[in-house]
């Protein structure tokens, strides 16, 4: 464990922007990320992991086209959040990716729009944000997903979505306490 920590450290240590080894570099650290997704019998040893050039390529692309739209959409107010307090005995688990002034953003990378499973996530996230502690879910007034693969941004304002699609999810998915 020791050295997949030196080996992790050293890795961070070597990304310093959007050339070629930095994006090697990430793609080896985000290596480590499956284990706590999957768990540690998927692990793929980092040092096995080598992006290609033209995954290199789209990972630039897809970075730069991130940051553009944080110039466009932010600033960020929240990033990473966990649902403290808003959780349910039937969905104990959750990460939202980035929440701005009025806005909860999921970033999904496809080569597709997204599915009913992305916005049933959101919604659900959304639902778990408002119960939670976090205040900042109470200004929310439009879920968004945004795909830098296909570079499109897709936008919901709450109020249009019905009544009844919230009062489902949170009956039938969340199961209210």
């Amino acid at each position: 464990m020791v050295d997949e920590v030196d080996m992790a450290r050293s890795l961070v240590q070597e990304i310093k922007g959007l050339d070629d080894q930095s994006i090697r570099n990430a793609c080896k650290i985000v290596g480590y990320d499956v284990c706590v997704r999957a768990g540690t019998s998927v692990y793929k040893p980092v040092e096995e992991i080598c992006a290609d050039d033209e995954t290199v390529s789209n990972i630039r692309t897809m970075v730069s086209r991130s940051l553009a739209f944080w110039e466009e959409f932010g600033p960020i107010v929240k990033d990473s959040f966990t649902f403290e307090f808003g959780y349910t005995e039937e969905v104990s688990t959750g990460d939202g990716d980035y929440l701005t002034e009025d806005t909860l953003w999921e970033f999904k990378v496809s080569k597709n729009g997204p599915t009913n499973k992305h916005t049933l996530q959101l919604l659900m996230y959304y639902i778990l944000g408002l119960r939670s502690i976090h205040k900042e879910f109470q200004k929310v007034r439009r879920l968004g997903i945004y795909n830098p693969r296909l570079n499109i941004v897709y936008l919901l304002d709450v109020e249009k979505i019905a009544p009844d699609v919230v009062d489902a999810v949170t009956k039938d998915v969340l199961v209210a306490i």
